[in-house]
């Protein structure tokens, strides 16, 4: 995303609801942060049970249970309750629930349950990393590109093998590179996660 405008830059992090996003960050210390972030719609709405109670002067405090009970009949097949809130705090069983506005928290469920079992099941390990074998744990069968950056983020290596799902080893020779810390990167279509490794 370097040298893009920002709003565009931010619209591909966004990505579309429903959609997942990879992020893989590649520190210069050859250390490495990857999520996959699920963009969802959410909404809130204020209950009826505590707004009546204030209303007829009520002031004592509301049972939990009678709250999540409105919450969960307000919400719908494409809304799912994730929250209570009230003054700002989240709600739980030790929440003393006054007569003030509770608002309910709701995520819109995904079209495509499929989405987080795809992602859940893109899993790659990295077992073993020194200067003459790669060895690897791979979920899913498919090309994968295997790469090596080092700690200023220029890449040293690099494949691209049809791998079989199971172990995955690799004889290479690292004995040109010069010792310190890396980063190895593993990607299989969409899925991207990386691994901070050292050379001695």
């Amino acid at each position: 995303m370097e040298k893009q405008p920002l709003d565009k830059s931010r619209d591909l992090l966004r990505g579309q609801a429903g959609s997942t996003v990879s992020l893989v960050v590649l520190k210069q210390d050859g250390e490495i942060w990857s999520g996959v972030l699920t963009r969802t719609g959410m909404k809130t709405v204020d209950l009826d049970a505590v707004k009546d109670a204030s209303a007829k002067g009520n002031t004592q405090t509301i049972p939990l249970a009678r709250v999540r009970t409105q919450a969960d009949a307000t919400g719908s097949s494409e809304y799912s309750l994730i929250g209570l809130l009230q003054q700002g705090k989240v709600l739980d069983e030790s929440s003393s629930i006054s007569n003030e506005k509770v608002r309910a928290v709701y995520a819109k469920v995904s079209a495509d349950p499929k989405l987080l079992q795809s992602t859940i099941g893109s899993m790659m390990e990295l077992n073993q990393f020194d200067r003459n074998l790669i060895s690897l744990s791979l979920s899913k069968s498919g090309l994968t590109k295997i790469q090596i950056f080092d700690a200023t983020g220029v890449q040293v290596a690099s494949w691209t093998i049809d791998a079989n799902s199971g172990e995955l080893s690799m004889p290479w020779n690292g004995k040109a590179l010069g010792s310190g810390a890396y980063s190895l990167t593993i990607s299989q279509g969409s899925s991207k996660t990386g691994f901070p490794v050292k050379l001695d």
